[in-house]
Formats: C-alpha cells, structure tokens, sequence
C-alpha cells in the first residue's frame, strides 16, 4: 500500500493543470475543466502544443483512489448520525457544504470529542461559536445605531413639525390682530 501512495505522490506531481480550453484569454470563462465539444477544438484533437485533455491513462491506482496521501479514506457527511459510523483511525470527514451553522457547530463538537479529523474545516468547535457570538454582537451593534438613528431622526422632525406649527400659531395670531386693527380703523373712519 505505501509504494501505491508514493506511486500515487508521484502521478499527482506529473499531472497536468486540466483547465478549460480558452479560460486564460477570457475572464467570464471558469479555468476548471470542461470537455472541449466541438469538433475543430485544438484542445479536442490533442494538438501538440495545446493543454492537455483529461483521459483515463491520467487516473492514479484504483486501489489508492478516493483515499488522501496519507491512506484514509474519505467520507462525506451531512448528519450528525453519519459520524457513528466513522472509524477515526481508517477515515477522514469531509462535512457538506449545505450544512448550516447550528449543525456544523454540533457535528465539529462530535468530531473532536470522538478525535475525527475534518478536511475541509479549520475551525474547531470552540472557535466557530466565538465567531458566531462575535458576528451576533457586530449586528446586535448596527441594529442599536440603526435604531438610534432613527429616534435623532424622528426627534428632529418633531421639533421641525413643532416649529411649524409654532409658526403658524404666530402666522394666525398676527392676522387675527391685523383684523381686529382694521376692524378698529374702519370703525373710526365710519
């Protein structure tokens, strides 16, 4: 088995970055490997000088696929149940990428209580609930100053209101005296 990993180090060393065929001249296109379909591709005819195209003779050992380079075996999990069945020492966890937060928390305790490394998970279980408690203070912290804004915002077109209305208190209180003036001279001139 240990001469198949190395064999296995070894073809992974010499085997080419398959990337998909025109990706390096546009930006919209994604490098990863799509088979070429038409029939004038240079990439699909094997042309010398083109990338090269993904065929069976690239495959590493069967006996060595779907194992890392240190010999466990990969598994993908997406329950919380799937871990009973994982032996620590034979297999290594890959946690799916639907998985939400609340669960992934739940399955990282699992896996360090039961000593299952995760690939393609750096944080432990510890780490991740601080980032979840700090990313909650980040947004308890804008809700709070949203909502201090918005009562100075409030404050101030009550006073803007008030004044209004102020002003046409005054507005009022001057023309029914200007009224009562001219009632006044009228009745003199009369």
């Amino acid at each position: 088995m240990k001469t198949l990993l190395e064999l296995k180090k070894a073809l992974k060393k010499k085997m080419p970055d398959f990337k998909r065929q025109d990706s390096h001249k546009k930006k919209r296109l994604n490098p990863g490997w799509r088979k070429p379909k038409g029939s004038d591709t240079k990439v699909g005819r094997q042309w010398k000088s083109r990338p090269a195209k993904v065929k069976k003779g690239f495959r590493t050992p069967l006996k060595t696929r779907h194992l890392t380079l240190k010999g466990l075996q990969l598994s993908n999990v997406s329950k919380i149940s799937q871990l009973q069945d994982v032996d620590p020492s034979k297999t290594v966890v890959v946690i799916n990428g639907g998985v939400g937060r609340k669960k992934l928390l739940l399955m990282l305790a699992d896996c360090e209580k039961r000593n299952i490394t995760v690939v393609n998970h750096k944080l432990s279980a510890a780490k991740l609930q601080e980032q979840i408690v700090a990313e909650k203070k980040v947004k308890a912290e804008k809700i709070t100053s949203r909502q201090q804004s918005k009562k100075a915002r409030e404050k101030t077109a009550q006073k803007k209101k008030d004044e209004e209305k102020k002003s046409q208190e005054e507005s009022k209180d001057e023309q029914t005296e200007k009224k009562e003036q001219d009632k006044v001279l009228t009745k003199r001139e009369a």
